[in-house]
């Protein structure tokens, strides 16, 4: 579906887009690979000072990649905001470039809360190699609990006299 920069500026009362989409495709993203099972609207219209305005209702899911091993982590996501609509970069608000297809929208709407980090729910154990691991933090801790300081490890031997 393409939505027209000229239909929004023309609009009376408002335009309700409602939004039923199976997948949406990131390309090129290291932080999203695709939108699955969106659903909800997209509602343009003009407030009291006739500014054009978008308001958003959206629910789905983000299919990330895990960092190490680029498997696929579903992430659901509800998105409720207004916002005011601007076509240029000087001005604040949602920017709409031009003619924009639904889907492009949607990828727009969504990228800001994409998380930069996920990771696999069912992960029990961490990549390691020839002198090295990837630990979690308890490991990490436990580790460090019982370790001394090699360079205030003679401070242990000092008995002060009287």
């Amino acid at each position: 579906m393409l939505i027209r920069i000229r239909d929004l500026a023309g609009i009376k009362d408002e335009k309700r887009i409602d939004v039923d989409v199976d997948s949406v495709i990131m390309e090129n993203d290291p932080y999203l690979k695709r939108l699955e099972k969106v659903k909800g609207y997209i509602l343009f219209y003009h407030d009291y000072d006739e500014k054009l305005k978008i308001e958003y209702k959206l629910k789905g899911i983000m299919i990330c990649p895990e960092p190490f091993t680029l498997d696929d982590v579903s992430v659901k996501f509800s998105l409720d905001e207004k916002d005011d609509v601007c076509f240029s970069e000087m001005e604040e608000g949602f920017l709409i470039r031009g003619d924009t297809e639904l889907n492009e929208l949607l990828l727009n709407i969504c990228l800001p809360e994409v998380p930069i980090k996920v990771e696999k729910q069912s992960k029990t154990s961490y990549h390691y190699g020839d002198s090295w691991s990837v630990m979690s933090e308890e490991e990490y801790d436990m580790k460090q609990k019982g370790r001394i300081d090699p360079r205030l490890a003679k401070l242990l031997d000092y008995k002060e006299e009287d």
